[in-house]
């Protein structure tokens, strides 16, 4: 079990860190910082349905930087 769990948290710290979209936000927070922002965010507790709908009209593609 704690083999999946490390697993998954370096995937997300690999998003975290090369993600175009995110790179700002952890520069912002420090990657720490971030971890803490991105598990209250998946708890729904930042979640606004405005801003969700705003997102989900864009046109957004998630490009890794190199």
């Amino acid at each position: 079990m704690t083999h999946y769990l490390m697993k998954i948290g370096r995937f997300l710290n690999v998003m975290a860190l090369n993600s175009e979209l995110l790179v700002e936000k952890v520069k912002e927070l420090g990657l720490r910082g971030f971890i803490v922002y991105l598990k209250t965010t998946c708890r729904g507790n930042l979640l606004d349905k405005k801003k969700l709908t705003k997102a989900a009209n864009k046109e957004i593609r998630w490009r890794l930087v190199a």
